[in-house]
């Protein structure tokens, strides 16, 4: 999360956000040769096939308002949102997997909710207003990502699980590459990048990445062994392993976490 902060902040405005998702492509790609290696196969269940490559392109593109969002807010504002994700998942997996709902996960999906919109709001002198702008991306980003599980998941009812996050991966790296290669602008922007700031592109971003998928990884997992609301439950702890970095970079680090002008401050 940090990392991806940083490169919001440093990167998104030099090259847009195409160039920053770049990162995003190349890591699934990776994960995606990592996985045919371990045996995953290109036959299988075309509903299966069809479930994980969305899947895995709903991963990708959750990063569109997610990044925009850590372009005017500071990291910790924007992952509470993400606690969404468990209510959607929750709601989701009822649904379409046919997991139930008991009344403990009903109150925990509603205080979360509850939560989130609390946080939305703001004081200002003329009393209490919220952020639209801010629910707006996150709430979109958090419902990309929770269908993205959700379609890994009934993915793995047709494919075995290393064939589920192949596709998975490819799902994740083509778009990207095929969003590149279509605009001569994001063509141009690549090679400048690659060029002048090899070491950066090659450091930042493979960090950011690399947390990624291996949490990703571990994430998707954890969710073909017990339903996906839960999974996410858990997963909600992530804000405050994010605040508690965060109070480390400000104390040892100050130029990764010190935000740019116009970024909102949590004290």
């Amino acid at each position: 999360t940090h990392a991806d902060a940083f490169l919001a902040r440093m990167q998104y405005r030099r090259t847009g956000l195409v160039i920053t998702m770049t990162f995003s492509g190349v890591a699934n790609l990776a994960t995606a040769a990592l996985c045919l290696m371990l045996g995953a196969s290109f036959a299988g269940d075309l509903r299966g096939i069809a479930a994980a490559f969305a899947g895995g392109a709903l991963a990708v593109m959750y990063l569109m308002p997610y990044y925009a969002t850590l372009e005017y807010h500071e990291e910790v504002v924007a992952v509470t949102f993400f606690q969404m994700i468990p209510p959607l998942t929750i709601i989701l997996g009822y649904l379409v997997l046919g997991e139930v709902l008991t009344p403990l996960q009903l109150l925990a999906a509603a205080v979360v909710f509850g939560g989130v919109v609390w946080l939305s709001f703001h004081h200002v002198r003329r009393g209490w207003v919220i952020d639209s702008s801010l629910v707006l991306h996150m709430g979109l980003s958090s419902l990309l990502f929770a269908v993205a599980v959700i379609l890994f998941k009934y993915a793995a009812l047709f494919l075995t699980p290393v064939s589920d996050m192949f596709w998975f991966g490819l799902g994740g790296a083509l778009p990207i590459f095929i969003a590149v290669a279509a605009t001569v602008r994001s063509r141009k922007d690549f090679a400048h990048l690659a060029h002048h700031h090899i070491r950066y592109f090659f450091g930042i971003g493979a960090l950011s990445e690399g947390c990624d998928q291996l949490g990703g990884a571990a994430q998707r997992y954890a969710s073909l062994l017990a339903p996906v609301g839960i999974v996410q439950v858990v997963g909600a702890l992530m804000p405050l392993f994010v605040y508690l970095l965060s109070a480390g970079l400000r104390r040892f680090a100050p130029s990764l976490a010190f935000p740019a002008p116009g970024f909102s401050r949590v004290e």
